[in-house]
């Protein structure tokens, strides 16, 4: 995304992308200071997904999934299954409910 954001970001929405499996992710909301900041990204040299790794678990974060747990943490109880499903663009409610099953 940060690499291809013209390619990506329009009317202030992050569209097209696409993950494992050719699953095209729902177009979301994006704003203005987030398009900002991968602005600022852009000029910085992106590090590598193993420096990235790294420097997550420097902060006591050791695996990047976690932040999708914290998602459904903060999101359960304003949320049902189905939309926390939808948001984090699970083809299967199953996988939603691992994150559930850690609460």
């Amino acid at each position: 995304l940060i690499i291809n954001s013209d390619k990506y970001i329009k009317n202030d929405e992050v569209q097209g992308l696409v993950g494992k499996g050719n699953h095209e992710y729902q177009a979301k909301d994006i704003s203005q200071e987030l398009q900002a900041k991968i602005n600022e990204c852009k000029k910085d040299k992106i590090p590598s997904k193993s420096t990235y790794i790294r420097d997550l678990k420097e902060v006591g974060i050791p695996k990047t999934h976690d932040f999708r747990y914290t998602y459904v943490k903060e999101n359960l109880g304003d949320m049902t299954k189905e939309e926390l499903s939808k948001e984090l663009n699970h083809n299967r409610e199953e996988m939603t409910d691992r994150y559930i099953a850690r609460l």
